[in-house]
């Protein structure tokens, strides 16, 4: 156990030990492949409806609702992806203080990843009282269709919390992905 001193709070480790951070991690992480999940499948079905409306439009009879189902499932898709892409490095990085102090790689990784855990944890917030508002003031889409806009919009939060979870599950095995560089 590590000694601490006097109002100063032991580490997780030295309250519950090591495998708690990792059982936690798993969870945090299954939870956030879940999510992910949702997305692969999102996107794998997003041309049946598309291709759906073509096949109406050259019989005549074009839908209404391809379009707008189509754009909210694609932007869904990326909201919820977001995890996914964080667990396998894929988000977006500036590596040039890395590249220049190679030696603090560790200590930039664990700042860049504590940021996205606050970043992603503000935009679940502000998402579900973005949902919240349009869900108790009854807002609908300006279009013929007039979907409630809560329901697009819920994927928002959903894809942020998953992006959290999946943050604090790589902050708490203090593991990081490689980023894959694109030339």
């Amino acid at each position: 156990m590590t000694p601490t001193t006097a109002g100063e709070s032991p580490p997780i480790d030295a309250v519950a030990g090591p495998g708690l951070r990792q059982r936690m991690a798993g969870w945090l992480e299954r939870l956030a492949a879940i999510v992910s999940g949702v997305a692969i499948a999102l996107t794998c079905l997003l041309p049946l409806p598309i291709l759906y409306d073509v096949v109406a439009r050259t019989v005549g009879h074009p839908t209404d609702w391809a379009f707008e189902y189509t754009l909210y499932a694609l932007i869904g898709a990326g909201f919820l992806a977001n995890a996914w892409a964080c667990r396998h490095g894929s988000h977006f990085r500036v590596t040039t203080l890395v590249n220049l102090f190679p030696g603090m790689k560790k200590a930039f990784d664990r700042f860049a990843y504590l940021v996205m855990l606050v970043f992603s944890a503000l935009v679940t917030v502000a998402g579900a009282m973005l949902v919240a508002d349009s869900f108790s003031n009854d807002i609908h889409a300006a279009s013929l269709l007039g979907t409630p806009l809560y329901l697009p919009q819920a994927l928002i939060p959903l894809g942020a919390g998953a992006l959290c979870m999946q943050t604090l599950a790589l902050l708490l095995r203090d593991t990081y992905p490689e980023p894959h560089e694109l030339l």
